[in-house]
């Protein structure tokens, strides 16, 4: 495993698989109920509720879940080496399209972000702006040593909107702040 996301709503952890030939997504279920062992290191044993794989997806890694808008982006690399042969895999209404125990076993994205234009090589973790009014996703990507800022809506080989030059430092992942009125309890 690399990537984990957690949907507290619904106790749900979502992890990438890691395996050149058959990417997919874990599916871990009610993980705040399961009994921890007694012995000192409080461990447990846990099994995917659902193993969901993913067609052509080659080198999955960070992966983040949005429940504001229900959308799941996931980072794949393919070969790695590349320019423009990384991608970044979109799914929207995620919750939605996996549905329960002897649902769906393969899923499909709704939306893929690759391309020369893209400038995605080896894209190891993506973000998304969690606002309500939140419009971006974002990628590491550790070949190129940059970050970039892509539109949500992005399909296929677009430029992105924005990038980041991270020079001598390779990032290998991210977390945003995305906090303002719209993420308040009310």
């Amino acid at each position: 495993m690399w990537g984990a996301a957690y949907n507290s709503g619904e106790d749900r952890l979502f992890t990438s698989k890691l395996n050149a030939k058959d990417g997919a997504i874990y599916v871990f279920k009610g993980l705040s109920t399961i009994d921890v062992s007694s012995s000192p290191d409080s461990s447990a044993r846990i099994q995917p509720f659902q193993t969901l794989s993913i067609a052509d997806a080659s080198n999955l890694r960070g992966l983040f879940f949005d429940s504001v808008k229900n959308v799941l982006a996931v980072a794949d690399f393919a070969d790695g080496t590349t320019e423009g042969s990384g991608r970044i895999l979109v799914f929207d209404n995620f919750t939605n399209t996996i549905g329960t125990a002897g649902g769906p076993s393969e899923i499909t994205p709704s939306r893929i972000i690759t391309g020369l234009a893209t400038g995605l090589t080896q894209p190891v973790d993506v973000a998304i702006d969690t606002r309500e009014t939140g419009v971006y996703l974002y990628a590491a990507d550790r070949q190129a040593r940059k970050i970039f800022r892509f539109k949500l809506t992005d399909s296929g080989n677009v430029e992105p909107d924005k990038v980041l030059e991270t020079g001598s430092q390779i990032p290998v992942g991210l977390a945003l702040d995305t906090r303002d009125d719209s993420t308040l309890p009310q």
